[in-house]
C-alpha cells in the first residue's frame, strides 16, 4: 500500500510541472548586491557601493562633454553632438557637479539607452523626471551609473 501511495504522489508532483521558457532576449544584470527594493535619491546612490544594483530616481540636469566633471558639466542640452552621458540631480535646476550622478548611455546591445535618452535628440527630455536601475561604478572619477537596465 505504502509503494502504490509513494507511486501516485510522484506521479501527482511530475504533472504539475511544466517547461519554463527563458526569454533570450532579456538583459540579464551582472552579479551584485541588490540594495533596496525601493528607489534611492541621487545623494543616497552617490554613497552606494561599486558594483551594487539600484533604482535611483532624479532629474536630467545636464551631461559631461569631453573627458573630465570639473571642467566639463554642463547644464544645459548639447547643441553640437550627441551626448554618451547624462548627468542626473534630486532637483530640475541643480547646477552643481557634485550633487548630481553621471550615468553613462551606452548605444548598442541590451543596454543601448542612448538613443531614447541623450538630449541632444530629445532635448524635451532636459529637467525630466526619470527612474532608473542600472550598475554602480566609477564613472568621470566620481561614483555614477556605468550601466543602464530600464
Amino acid at each position: 500500500m505504502k509503494g502504490i501511495l509513494w507511486c501516485a504522489f510522484c506521479f501527482c508532483l511530475l504533472q504539475a510541472c511544466g517547461k519554463i521558457e527563458l526569454a533570450d532576449d532579456e538583459p540579464v544584470p551582472p552579479a551584485g548586491e541588490i540594495v533596496s527594493d525601493d528607489t534611492m535619491t541621487v545623494e543616497q546612490a552617490r554613497r552606494c557601493p561599486v558594483d551594487t544594483i539600484i533604482a535611483v530616481k532624479g532629474y536630467i540636469v545636464g551631461y559631461i562633454a569631453g573627458t573630465s566633471i570639473t571642467s566639463g558639466a554642463l547644464f544645459e542640452c548639447p547643441v553640437d553632438e550627441a551626448n554618451t552621458n547624462m548627468l542626473i540631480a534630486d532637483t530640475p535646476d541643480e547646477t552643481d557637479y557634485m550633487n548630481c550622478l553621471p550615468v553613462k548611455l551606452e548605444n548598442s546591445g541590451n543596454y543601448g539607452y542612448r538613443a531614447p535618452l541623450n538630449m541632444y535628440d530629445h532635448p524635451e527630455n532636459y529637467r525630466r523626471h526619470i527612474l532608473l536601475s542600472g550598475l554602480v561604478g566609477n564613472y568621470f572619477r566620481i561614483k555614477g551609473l556605468t550601466r543602464v537596465y530600464s
